[in-house]
């Protein structure tokens, strides 16, 4: 049960990703691409976590 709900959030994490990675790299404005750039970090760190986490279980 828990691992679904792991998959589904990870889902979620993959769909957000690349809408931020393209937002950071396209952006003009040093401010937008601060807030994209640690939105992608975050989203892809969590990616990892959720990825080793339905691996170990």
């Amino acid at each position: 049960m828990l691992v679904n709900i792991f998959i589904i959030i990870a889902a979620v994490l993959g769909m957000m990703f690349p809408y931020y990675l393209i937002t950071a790299i396209r952006s003009s404005d040093t401010e937008k691409y601060e807030t994209a750039a640690i939105k992608c970090c975050l989203i892809f760190g969590a990616l990892v976590l959720v990825s080793l986490m339905v691996l170990r279980s």
